[in-house]
């Protein structure tokens, strides 16, 4: 095993690179690292959100959205949040979609470096001023039919006096009504009745005329008017949302028409206010949602029913400032409290809300000693496991620790976690089952080992208590479970290092292994265990050892160095180890070797290029076999933290992961799912992107499960470019004629769109996504699954749609 320092490997690098035969670095691969494990949300408040184009905009008073510069506005893509051109130097209060373009009004007197007076507009990748702009703070904006409408505390556009509402025909800001403005007071927000009828709500309010209006009032026959009744008085109405006839209200008010009505109310043409009680804060933004309405306000968002009332809120999402709705999707704006720091997004789930991104955190303050350990397929999703957060927007209820549920678009919490790392995880019939060092799940006690039912945490039996030792791996045969790690009992009896679950209690073998046990995995119906120990049932064995059921066997000669990782191949007749060794089976064999159940081979030239190198993870697939770990090189050449071994050499994962706790990277846990492989450990960066401790290659990768062999139906799969705006190619390779279908599916496995049926020739296939559904509108952006099913076989894989 290679243990030079770096600058004597980096030369070493170089000269095999310029040899024949040697490996080189695969770096044009990083276009298939993902970018969607972005640490990064937007750290700060969020005033306006609205969908443009089929992104998620955010506005308001941040200076970094997605780890990037942005200043006060920044977009969703559906992957990571990104700037928008060079942002606005001051607060923006509303972003609206125009006809083509976003407009923007707040406090602000630049945008994208152009002067612009408090509104502007974004279009074609760069921001335009509206004429001389507004000459204070803009409130709101409302666009329909070529009509541009804003409101707020200003009263002058350059040398025109236009009051609190004007309306922009193009060139310059006009007051609106023109021969009736507001003049006094602030106005607020902007809405358009079912009469097409402008209305405005703020603070007392006074036409030129001095017709006082209070807190509401709507244009009629060219002035404003006041509904029959009053807001107030010197009360605030801060939000506008006409349905049907009926015009509702929400802010800062306690009764409407003399009578108690607590910051919501609603308007008829023919009865006038209604009063509406049981809100007990102040509202900022209602929207109409799956049919009824979304109500925002200090306290969180709750719907409410024309016909039923109020309904039960959805979670206490504290200082909801905004709401936007994106097809089926509910997304709230505000002020978020999270950790040391305000989230400025937020999305409902159905159960909960979440945070749009990928990334992961770790308690304050030890932000820099975080990491995934472990990875299983869950449901529909992925578990991670290690030393991490999934935080709760929703106040009031705990974060969850330590674990969590990868939907393919964001964390959800399993539960509130467990108090400590995690570092197994195992599907064992239908429940998961976790391992580590933790002694509560859930709050409960769970001595190192728990399940997850679903719903809630639970404790396996009498667990694996004990001071010093934990649960590092887990393996299943014969229906048994099997947890191996560095502890000394379990249920409270002696079992030193591997102890066995038979469905009601656990229980030590008959023979033990005297020192740690790191990994576990299945051989030929036996189980191997590989770690510290040397000796096993009387052999010596050299860190690795074959269990058959009532005794302990060597492999060969074993291996001179510590074993970390094990992995079986398709055909279940070779099993690959990685750990701290030089040799294997008295043969070099720098970190990595084979088992045929006779003897040992290396794996070429190994890997290394750091300190002290060697394997944490090995993972077969019919693409090869994926080994991650501590490493800096494969082969030879370089692959950090990562690399393939096709059989007979190897290759790099573009150039690799970089950074992690005290700069040095280390992939932990390996993954394949829905063909794309996932990696966990310990690194900031995959393919130079920003990707913390959660990375994912998207170039097709097949698992390999139970054995099973490659398929013959179909022989690869791919969707590019990825992300995609408007044109997405799936392409696919067929070795025979054979009926097939391509077909487009949301992460709900509703189809969106078929896009080809019927019988296909041999060879390869190219198929178009224009982005539209069946009916022919344009979807929406978000992660869709593309599935090719051939002769029985299906295939998917993962299109982003980015409008």
């Amino acid at each position: 095993m290679n243990r030079c320092g770096s600058s004597l490997f980096l030369v070493l690098a170089l000269v095999l690179m310029a040899l024949p035969g040697v490996v080189r670095p695969g770096f044009a691969g990083d276009e298939n690292w993902w970018e969607g494990f972005s640490p990064w949300g937007i750290e700060g408040r969020v005033y306006s959100v609205v969908v443009h184009g089929g992104q998620v905009y955010a506005g308001g008073s941040f200076q970094t959205a997605g780890g990037e510069p942005a200043a006060n506005i920044a977009r969703w893509d559906g992957v990571r949040w990104r700037p928008v051109g060079e942002g606005l130097d001051g607060m923006v209060n509303v972003l609206i979609s125009g006809t083509s373009a976003l407009l923007a009004g707040g406090v602000f007197t630049q945008a994208g470096g152009t002067p612009a007076a408090n509104v502007a507009r974004f279009e074609g990748g760069f921001w335009y001023p509206l004429g001389n702009g507004l000459d204070a703070q803009v409130q709101d904006l409302y666009f329909e039919d070529g009509t541009l409408v804003a409101c707020g505390h200003f009263d002058q556009s350059g040398s025109i006096a236009t009051g609190q509402v004007a309306t922009f025909d193009g060139i310059d800001w006009h007051p609106y009504p023109a021969l009736y403005p507001i003049s006094y007071g602030v106005a607020f927000c902007l809405a358009e009745d079912h009469l097409g009828r402008i209305w405005t709500g703020g603070w007392w309010m006074y036409d030129s005329i001095w017709s006082t209006l209070n807190c509401l009032a709507y244009v009629d026959g060219g002035r404003w008017r006041r509904p029959g009744g009053t807001v107030g008085p010197d009360e605030l109405v801060q939000c506008l949302k006409p349905m049907g006839e009926t015009m509702y209200l929400g802010g800062s008010f306690a009764n409407v028409d003399g009578r108690p009505s607590e910051h919501f109310a609603y308007w008829t043409p023919g009865g006038g206010f209604h009063p509406v009680s049981g809100l007990s804060s102040d509202v900022y933004d209602i929207v109409e949602y799956q049919g009824i309405l979304a109500v925002g306000h200090d306290d969180g968002v709750t719907p409410y029913s024309p016909v039923d009332g109020w309904l039960s809120p959805l979670g206490t999402l504290q200082y909801t400032r905004s709401l936007a709705v994106d097809g089926t999707r509910l997304l709230a704006g505000g002020i978020f409290p999270l950790d040391s720091y305000e989230e400025g997004v937020a999305l409902w789930d159905g159960e909960d809300w979440v945070r749009l991104g990928g990334g992961l955190y770790a308690p304050w303050p030890s932000h820099d000693d975080y990491r995934v350990f472990a990875l299983c397929e869950h449901g529909d999703g992925i578990v991670a496991g290690g030393r991490f957060t999934i935080f709760r927007l929703r106040t009031g209820t705990p974060n969850c620790q330590n674990v969590g549920l990868w939907t393919g678009e964001f964390w959800k919490p399993l539960g509130s976690g467990l108090d400590g790392d995690v570092e197994a995880l195992i599907v064992h019939g239908d429940d998961l089952i976790a391992g580590g060092g933790f002694v509560t799940a859930g709050g409960e006690p769970a001595a190192r080992v728990a399940r997850w039912d679903g719903a809630a945490w639970r404790q396996l039996g009498g667990g694996i208590p004990g001071a010093g030792g934990d649960v590092l791996a887990f393996a299943e045969t014969d229906s048994l479970l099997y947890a191996a790690g560095s502890f000394s009992r379990a249920q409270g009896s002696i079992a030193n290092h591997l102890a066995v679950w038979d469905g009601v209690a656990w229980s030590a073998l008959s023979q033990e292994l005297p020192q740690p046990v790191n990994a576990l995995a299945v051989y030929e119906g036996d189980l191997i265990a590989g770690g510290e120990f040397l000796t096993a049932g009387g052999f010596t064995v050299n860190r690795i050892a074959r269990w058959d059921g009532s005794a302990w066997h060597p492999l060969g000669a074993g291996l001179d160095g510590q074993v970390s990782a094990l992995g079986v191949d398709r055909s279940g007749e070779r099993l690959y180890v990685g750990g701290a060794f030089t040799t294997a089976g008295g043969a070099p064999a720098d970190g990595i070797a084979s088992w045929d159940g006779a003897s040992w081979s290396a794996m070429g030239a190994g890997v290394g290029g750091s300190d002290y190198p060697y394997p944490r993870a090995i993972l077969e697939t019919h693409n090869g076999v994926f080994v991650g770990g501590d490493f800096g090189s494969a082969g030879g050449a370089p692959a950090p933290g990562v690399a393939l071994w096709n059989g007979s050499g190897w290759s790099s994962l573009g150039t690799g992961v970089a950074g992690g706790s005290g700069g040095i990277p280390s992939v932990r846990a390996l993954l394949v799912h829905e063909h794309e492989l996932y990696l966990g450990g310990d690194f900031s960066t995959a393919g130079g992107k920003p990707s913390t401790n959660m990375a994912r290659w998207q170039e097709a990768v097949t698992a390999v499960r139970g054995g099973d062999l490659p398929a013959a139906g179909l022989v690869s799969l791919q969707v590019s470019p990825n992300p995609f705006n408007s044109r997405a190619v799936v392409a696919f390779t067929l070795p025979a004629s054979d009926p097939a279908e391509v077909a487009v599916y949301d992460l709900r496995g509703r189809r969106v769109r078929t896009l080809q049926a019927g019988s296909m020739s041999s060879g390869r296939h190219e198929v178009i996504w224009d982005g539209k559904d069946g009916h022919g509108q344009p979807a929406p952006s978000g992660v869709y699954l593309v599935r090719v099913s051939v002769g029985g076989d299906n295939r998917t894989a993962k299109a982003v749609l980015v409008r």
